[in-house]
């Protein structure tokens, strides 16, 4: 199951991108908040997979709270929305998944998501994978 936190001062635009999720059938998991701090103390509080995320925001900017967020946690992917496509260079300063540009498509949003479901499953069959394939054997004081 993949969990998703949308976060947008917009509450339409929160709300389409709800609606368009919700309707793939790939998420069970939708939460909404709006503005960037809110986002950060979600974050503390709960696991999510997915940040779906606004940069123009009052507050505190989406790419600011990207930056917190990935030092809280390493694990969330991020998409940014937002209407200004001028922010896309330092947006990739956080790594994001993908980058939309206002307004979007239904059809945007669920190549975003796609790719997103993509990265976040590659990245827990690595993260399992590495753990249950490593094996240490101390021998003589000397691991191999």
């Amino acid at each position: 199951m993949i969990k998703v936190l949308i976060c947008d001062d917009d509450k339409a635009v929160r709300d389409d991108i709800e609606k368009t999720i919700k309707d793939c059938g790939f998420v069970d998991y939708v939460k909404k908040v709006n503005n960037g701090l809110e986002a950060i103390e979600f974050i503390k509080n709960d696991k999510i997979d997915l940040l779906i995320i606004d940069i123009d925001m009052p507050y505190k900017n989406g790419i600011e709270c990207a930056k917190e967020i990935s030092c809280i946690d390493k694990d969330v992917h991020i998409i940014f929305v937002t209407g200004f496509a001028d922010y896309s260079l330092e947006s990739f300063k956080v790594h994001p998944v993908d980058f939309i540009v206002k307004p979007f498509t239904k059809e945007k949003i669920l190549d975003s998501l796609n790719i997103a479901i993509d990265h976040i499953n590659s990245h827990k069959l690595a993260k399992k994978n590495f753990i249950e394939d490593t094996l240490f054997i101390k021998l003589e004081n000397k691991f191999i």
